[in-house]
């Protein structure tokens, strides 16, 4: 956002300051060439109305996604290079994009092109969970065909929560894909513990799949009181996924 002195993303900074004070590193991202990464992840004839979006083209140019961050200009990501783990602040979302659609507020799925990026950089199996408490309909769309993603998602069941269309538990992938898409859709109002279950059942099958990377589609609108959204968490409750 831009305030009164007329400063861009001040929302950011203060928040990248806060955790510095935690003592957690804050790193900015670098350019990198993404054609080859895209046309892994949309249809090639998808791409010239994706770059038609304001502010896309430059977020095209140096792909800002969660596993696309430089470190002094190496082509390495700071989990290729060895670090358990890395956080993004990416805007907008990215999950209800698809491989030739917009939704959701979604144009880029930072997910789906994190998981990409893993795969070029040598990984030979990823992991997308998404807990988002609205399906990741573009996600799934993207990797249902493909036996080197899985993809398990945590949600809102469609039957009343947003896309409405994808999201249902007897989606499980298609040809090669077959078995690597797990849907545990939930009733609104739910609490944390029919939520933990699900979370359970998730982690089980994650294990299972033994993949060597995990990418998190992280969505707090399960929180209590969101207003889009209808699940009940409380603050404690994100820190016990995240411990998990």
């Amino acid at each position: 956002r831009t305030d009164a002195s007329g400063s861009k993303h001040q929302g950011v900074t203060m928040m990248a300051i806060d955790l510095e004070s935690e003592g957690v590193e804050v790193r900015p991202l670098r350019e990198i060439t993404g054609d080859a990464l895209f046309n892994e992840v949309y249809d090639t004839e998808h791409i010239p109305a994706l770059l038609k979006v304001p502010g896309v083209l430059s977020v095209r140019r140096g792909v800002q996604e969660p596993l696309a961050m430089f470190i002094g200009g190496e082509k390495k990501t700071i989990v290729a290079e060895g670090e358990a783990a890395a956080y993004a602040l990416c805007r907008p979302p990215g999950h209800h994009a698809g491989r030739s659609t917009f939704g959701g507020y979604c144009y880029l799925n930072n997910a789906a092109l994190a998981a990409q990026y893993l795969l070029e950089e040598g990984r030979r199996r990823r992991r997308v969970i998404d807990i988002d408490q609205h399906h990741g309909n573009g996600t799934q769309e993207i990797f249902w065909e493909r036996d080197d993603v899985q993809f398990v998602s945590l949600h809102g069941t469609p039957e009343t929560e947003y896309p409405y269309f994808l999201g249902f538990a007897d989606e499980r992938g298609a040809g090669e894909g077959e078995g690597r898409t797990l849907n545990l859709p939930l009733p609104r109002g739910t609490q944390w513990p029919a939520y933990e279950g699900a979370l359970d059942v998730a982690l089980r099958a994650i294990d299972t799949f033994g993949a060597d990377a995990l990418v998190v589609s992280l969505g707090v609108d399960t929180f209590e009181g969101d207003r889009i959204s209808s699940f009940a968490l409380d603050a404690s409750h994100f820190v016990a996924i995240g411990e998990r």
